[in-house]
């Protein structure tokens, strides 16, 4: 195993921060590599030998709102409680419960003004007889 060094660079194309990989090989850090957050891109090098460069990532080309992460973030939340609810086995609901808290602990960012999803409704039962 050696130690890969991956540079991740800031908006200047300059070293922000430097994350060490142990990989058996070069196409094993280049693999890793990939899922480490380089917003700007990156650079993969083994002691002065350069392995690989790394191109922004898809989230920075394609950047999310903040509002709209946060949406997502809630909804997950509301989904993980109604999931909570419905699991049979007690150590999934509890997992789901927890999630569900977890998330739901950011509502404060949204100043009071949390924004509910709308649900289809739920057909109408009917007592068969």
């Amino acid at each position: 195993m050696a130690t890969y060094y991956a540079y991740l660079l800031d908006e200047a194309g300059h070293v922000a921060s430097r994350i060490d990989l142990e990989c058996a090989d070069d196409e094993a850090a280049k693999e890793r590599a990939q899922y480490l957050p380089h917003e700007n891109g990156a650079e993969l090098w083994l002691l002065d030998r350069l392995i690989a460069v790394l191109g922004p990532t898809v989230q920075a080309q394609h950047p999310m709102d903040v509002a709209d992460k946060l949406e997502k973030l809630l909804t997950d939340a509301e989904d993980c409680a109604l999931l909570s609810k419905l699991a049979s086995d007690p150590a999934k609901r509890e997992r789901f419960a927890r999630l569900a808290k977890r998330a739901d602990r950011s509502s404060p960012w949204m100043g009071g003004q949390r924004r509910r999803r709308q649900r289809a409704p739920s057909p109408p039962v009917v007592n068969k007889r």
